[in-house]
């Protein structure tokens, strides 16, 4: 029974699988969108499926087989390209006519075993739950009609191979439609103890074939390769051009180590001549194909053959997971943006109102309700506070929209310090900055080459969803300022309270002769002691000097702390506000515009768990190798 360690391995490949599939990546007919995006043309598509495929099926039906108890089973797999033979290679080592044969291209559509007696899955792979989950045995007759997510047992009646040894005939790999049943040929390989590669003199240097055989010889199963249907003559000819100059030119564009194929050269048959090549008193050529296959089979060193398998799998990982990350990357780089943007917000507004080494605006208006709570009747009091009431600090024509493309600042009006109040000004900016910012971070997504279409998606949709957060900001900061109104009117009556404790130094600020002109916040102040005017902030104008006069030093530092941990408190409350007032305004509106937009593109939904855990997982399965036996026969 395979490991805990490979069963976990397997449930995220089918996982991956599964997302691969949803997304046209691996699926038969891929070339969606979505696939185009995320690996690129037709060729680059294939070569992904072929080689998500096969690791999948090298992890279920050969490490698994090799990492568990040996079943005793000897899989020969043939394998080739479209009209080589393939089939009559399969009724030369088995000595009998088992395989049906055609001159007819992509005859065989399904992967189809030959075994000893009545057989099924089981039979065939013993105690590995996993092999050929991709197809199912067909039971009914006439395998030419099955489905082609079906794989046919049929009965091996052969007097020259051992009993436990698998035939396995394979669909074509290059004829017209052969995408369609690319999975039963990867199932059938990658179970094979040794793979018979089937070519041909027309077929030894198509580039397509020879890509196949190279990535097949990485993979660590052991590879006999068998010319056929090309004249004796010409066999010399054929091997040693493939040997210097195909095979070194294909691995060197693939960045592959050069191989050095074991091949059998088999008689040129012509019609009606089937025969003679069962009998090897007429044709030795296939007597021996039989005997190096068999000798590939008896040297079989099993905890060697899962080393190099197990190698392959871990070399190539990291490219078929490369699309998921590229989902990943892209969706958690969204989050991040906007994370990013929660916190410029605050930033914003904390440096434009909160943070001056002169007058902070709220400041001075605590000053100016204090004096209110003071003294109502202070002569031009009043139309000071008016003036700088939220609603007469909000103009009519201040609003946010969107002036010509969506990533260039926006504003409705002219900002002035003498037309706009600064917290509007502060949050405004603090708004564009947001905006520009995240517009920025989709633009340069969408300029790399490749990238995923979220973000093609997440743009029409931010477009879709940019007047509706205008409109949400205008209301929101109408309603904040009025709350700024309420919690300047909460501190000032705070302040005044503590000073009820000092009913002397109360009454002396009271009798204070203050004079309140209407010109953005700056008030002016004529103490009975200075007489002189001051345009300073209420503790050095008028509660300094009045403290002065009317209380001792200590008594002077205790109020004094009290009115700065008031002030420090009101600015702390307005900088907690404008980042909970960000994360409110951004935080679920641009999660539902990430959300449209992943269902616009097509998203594969993949845990990212997954990916991370995968590598790993297979790391520490390589690390496990050296628990199985030294050799096996």
């Amino acid at each position: 029974m395979p490991s805990p360690a490979l069963a976990d391995i397997v449930g995220d490949f089918g996982l991956l699988h599964d997302a691969y599939h949803k997304g046209t990546l691996i699926s038969d007919r891929p070339g969606a969108e979505l696939a185009k995006k995320l690996i690129g043309d037709g060729q680059d598509i294939f070569r992904f499926r072929r080689l998500f495929l096969l690791l999948d099926a090298l992890l279920r039906n050969r490490v698994a087989r090799l990492a568990g108890r040996d079943d005793g089973r000897r899989h020969v797999v043939v394998f080739g390209g479209n009209n080589v033979g393939k089939s009559t290679i399969i009724n030369i080592l088995a000595g009998r006519r088992v395989a049906s044969v055609s001159p007819e291209g992509g005859h065989t559509r399904h992967a189809e075993a030959f075994v000893r007696g009545a057989a099924d899955k089981t039979t065939l792979f013993g105690r590995n739950p996993y092999a050929f989950r991709r197809l199912a045995p067909y039971t009914g007759d006439g395998l030419a009609q099955a489905p082609l997510d079906r794989y046919g047992i049929s009965p091996l009646a052969s007097d020259v191979l051992p009993d436990n040894v698998v035939l396995w005939d394979t669909p074509d790999c290059d004829a017209v439609g052969s995408d369609s049943y690319l999975v039963a040929v990867i199932e059938a390989v990658a179970a094979a103890d040794v793979l018979v590669y089937v070519t041909s003199g027309e077929k030894y240097s198509v580039e397509h074939l020879v890509e196949w055989f190279l990535l097949l010889h990485e993979t660590g199963i052991d590879m006999l390769e068998c010319l056929n249907r090309t004249a004796t003559r010409d066999h010399a000819r054929v091997i040693e051009s493939q040997r210097t100059r195909f095979l070194p030119k294909a691995a060197a564009a693939l960045g592959v180590a050069v191989p050095d194929p074991r091949v059998v050269g088999l008689k040129f048959m012509v019609e009606g001549e089937e025969e003679d090549l069962w009998d090897p008193r007429l044709h030795p050529e296939a007597d021996k194909l039989r005997r190096e296959v068999l000798a590939l089979l008896e040297q079989r060193d099993r905890p060697a053959a899962l080393e190099r398998t197990l190698d392959f799998v871990r070399r190539h990982v990291d490219a078929i997971l490369e699309p998921a990350r590229m989902e990943t990357a892209a969706i958690a780089g969204w989050a991040s943006e906007v994370d990013d943007a929660v916190r410029l917000f605050a930033t914003v507004y904390e440096q434009e109102y909160l943070t001056s080494d002169k007058t902070i605006d709220p400041i001075s208006r605590l000053n100016v309700q204090i004096l209110e709570l003071l003294n109502p009747d202070i002569p031009g009091l009043q139309q000071a506070l008016t003036a700088l009431s939220w609603a007469a600090r909000w103009p009519a024509k201040i609003t946010i929209k969107a002036i010509g493309h969506i990533y260039q600042k926006v504003t409705g009006a002219q900002k002035s310090g003498k037309d706009a109040p600064k917290e509007l000004v502060a949050y405004t900016d603090a708004h564009t900055a947001v905006l520009t910012r995240l517009s920025a971070a989709i633009e340069d997504a969408r300029a790399e080459p490749r990238h995923h279409p979220f973000w093609d998606a997440l743009d029409a949709a931010w477009r879709d969803e940019f007047d509706a957060l205008n409109d949400r900001f205008v209301k929101l900061v109408a309603d904040h300022m009025a709350e700024t109104d309420r919690a300047i009117v909460a501190t000032a009556a705070q302040i005044i309270e503590h000073l009820r404790s000092r009913p002397t130094l109360l009454k002396a600020l009271q009798s204070a002769r203050v004079a309140a002109t209407v010109g953005g916040i700056a008030v002016s102040f004529t103490l009975p002691h200075a007489g002189t005017f001051a345009y300073n902030l209420l503790e050095e104008s008028v509660l300094g000097p009045v403290m002065a006069v009317c209380v001792d030093t200590a008594t002077q530092g205790a109020i004094a702390a009290f009115v700065k941990k008031c002030e420090a408190d009101l600015i702390a409350r307005l900088k907690e506000d404008a980042a909970a007032n960000a994360l409110t305004l951004y935080g679920e509106a641009v999660n539902r515009i990430a959300q449209v937009a992943k269902m616009r593109a097509g998203t594969l939904g993949l845990d990212p768990a997954v990916l991370r855990r995968l590598p790993e997982e297979l790391r520490e399965l390589a690390g496990r190798t050296e628990t199985l036996p030294a050799r096996i026969a």
